[in-house]
């Protein structure tokens, strides 16, 4: 599943270059006459019926309660975060809730969303993101969109590829090069990065320039000059980096290392807590580089509304920030899609 999800939004490395503003505005002119002239009703109400969830005879799901995927025999469902089933297992794919929307896929059929309490849209995208930020990544006959929360196009499908909103700005593709626009489709940033740069993330966002990584702001100014062999996003200020031929470390906003570089690898930081691999498992540490939960998993995600997906031989499932599992693991196999 993950492979599918890297081919359609294009993942792939990153680059950097810069340009100036007349030029910017020719192609926002450009854009503008473009992304309002066809196909703006293209999916319908996310109140409609047309694809009604199976929703187990159970207490209706809380517009506050948090719904993870699951996989069950080769289909997936949804269960919430005391471990209780709420959607019974009928999708290929199934993506995380946000927003109160997850996309999700039926066999050999397209896209679409459901929301908690079982309604839906129309399944009529060839790939759907999860929301962010009121809108949400779309592809439709080869080309990428954004929609709103009523199922209408805000921008339409005009991209050769494009990345999900993230602190106002999404990373779009035109004409083979990659810049961003802001929620109206205005062009922030010029498209002149010959390789998809990252979402930003406390104002910065990871960029590559054929060899190594480095960091740019809204602005597009390189701040975090390209010297790192991986990089991740900033969180609470701190970003984990990999510098070539050393271990993974973390670093604040000017460049400088908070937690030393000790770790086989490492992911950004949620909740307070970063997953880190030492001596060949996963586990967290806190900002201050203290483990918070030992190293005893083969696989672990970022935290989320309190939950992290973690993997190993023994347990698979979701735990909390004290490392308990909050139902009895292999009940479900769960996926790194979230």
């Amino acid at each position: 599943m993950r492979s599918l999800i890297i081919g359609l939004v294009c993942f792939t490395l990153f680059s950097l270059s810069f340009t100036n503003d007349a030029k910017t505005n020719e192609l926002t002119k450009q854009l503008a006459a473009n992304n309002f002239t066809h196909g703006a009703q293209l999916v319908s109400g996310y109140r409609s019926n047309s694809l009604q969830a199976e929703v187990p005879g159970v207490e209706n799901t809380s517009s506050k309660t948090t719904l993870y995927p699951f996989e069950s025999n080769g289909k997936w469902g949804y269960i919430d975060n005391k471990g209780k089933l709420a959607f019974n297992p009928q999708f290929e794919y199934a993506g995380k809730f946000s927003e109160g929307f997850a996309a999700v896929k039926k066999f050999a059929g397209k896209w679409g969303y459901i929301s908690k309490d079982g309604y839906s849209t129309a399944l009529e995208f060839d790939y759907a993101e999860q929301f962010s930020e009121g809108l949400a990544l779309v592809i439709v006959n080869g080309s990428y969109g954004y929609i709103n929360k009523d199922g209408e196009f805000v921008i339409n499908p005009v991209f050769e590829c494009a990345r999900t909103y993230s602190e106002g700005l999404a990373a779009i593709k035109i004409d083979g090069k990659w810049g961003y626009i802001d929620k109206v489709g205005t062009l922030v940033i010029l498209p002149k990065f010959d390789f998809v740069p990252g979402d930003f993330s406390n104002g910065m966002a990871t960029i590559f320039d054929g060899k190594s990584y480095g960091y740019i702001n809204r602005s597009g100014e390189q701040k975090i000059q390209s010297s790192f062999e991986k990089a991740g996003k900033f969180h609470d200020g701190i970003a984990p980096i990999k510098e070539y031929n050393n271990m993974w470390g973390y670093i604040d906003k000017s460049g400088n290392y908070v937690i030393l570089p000790q770790y086989t690898e490492a992911k950004s930081f949620s909740e307070g807590l970063a997953p880190v691999r030492t001596n060949g498992k996963w586990g967290f540490i806190d900002k201050l580089g203290k483990i918070i939960i030992n190293p005893l998993y083969d696989s672990a995600e970022e935290f989320v509304n309190g939950l992290a997906l973690v993997i190993s031989n023994e347990d698979n499932g979701y735990i909390d920030k004290t490392g308990k599992f909050i139902w009895l693991p292999l009940v479900y196999r769960t996926s790194s899609f979230l």
